[in-house]
């Protein structure tokens, strides 16, 4: 009898959630990955007919992408991501094959300070394949070229934050936290997710990409644009471009839910 409660209580609730995510859903797939091979930046136009309510999440997409391995999943040290200081031989057992900088190759810190000592940091296979992918997204005004990917004027640059604050507490800060020497010997903030790419907004990506997905198709949430998109023509801007962008106002759970 508990249990029956529970359920209808659980469906109630699962169904609130996703009521509330999103009276009008909105989704769009925008692939860069073929128009962005082989370049350090690249554009691509895209357009939003009808207004969509935000908040708008931004999600990477990936496609027959199997980083649930097990070999991929266990190849990383929890204790060395939480801030602690981890001895040689655990760091070891567990990233062989990703345990040195030069493994990955790293040279500089997420600071851009030059790399102290030759333990990577964070280490092993998952961490590793944090993607760098970063993005501007702009709305284009309406009289402008609807084709050009260049700077126009007119444009309007489209905010993507994140409020400081992506996950649910005790994540941040505790199972993921800076060591006292992470500015010079680590190569990835694994509290904002910083990575050789300037981002502009804190966006906890790394806690974001340590989430392991359950199948080889899956989506990583890295930016929010806190308001609504207007109906329009727009143009996204990235850097380090390999995968697919998803626009969506609905959140994934798990996920910390921005409000405007």
């Amino acid at each position: 009898m508990i249990g029956d409660n529970l359920v209808v209580v659980l469906v109630i609730v699962l169904s609130f959630i996703l009521k509330s995510s999103a009276d009008k859903p909105y989704f769009n797939n925008i692939r860069y990955d073929d128009i962005c091979e082989g370049k350090n930046s690249c554009a691509k136009v895209f357009e939003v007919k009808e207004e969509v309510t935000g908040p708008v999440f931004l999600y990477i997409y990936y496609e027959d992408f199997f980083i649930n391995h097990r070999n991929v999943v266990r190849s990383v040290s929890r204790r060395q991501i939480a801030g602690e200081d981890v001895a040689d031989s655990e760091i070891d057992s567990r990233c062989p094959g990703f345990r040195n900088n030069k493994d990955k190759p790293a040279e500089v810190s997420f600071s851009g300070a030059s790399l102290v000592g030759e333990t990577l940091s964070p280490c092993g296979i998952y961490p590793s394949l944090l993607p760098l992918d970063d993005f501007k997204l702009v709305l284009r005004d309406t009289n402008a070229d609807k084709v050009a990917t260049g700077a126009l004027p007119g444009d309007i640059d489209i905010v993507i934050t994140t409020k400081e604050k992506m996950n649910w507490e005790g994540l941040k800060g505790n199972r993921f936290k800076q060591h006292a020497s992470a500015k010079t010997t680590q190569w990835a903030d694994v509290e904002q997710g910083k990575a050789k790419v300037n981002h502009s907004k804190k966006l906890e990506r790394f806690i974001e990409w340590m989430k392991s997905p359950v199948g080889s198709n899956f989506s990583v949430l890295v930016g929010v644009v806190p308001g609504n998109l207007k109906a329009g023509n727009y143009v996204v801007n990235v850097v380090n471009g390999r995968y697919c962008l998803c626009c969506t106002n609905r959140f994934r759970l798990g996920s910390f839910k921005v409000q405007n």
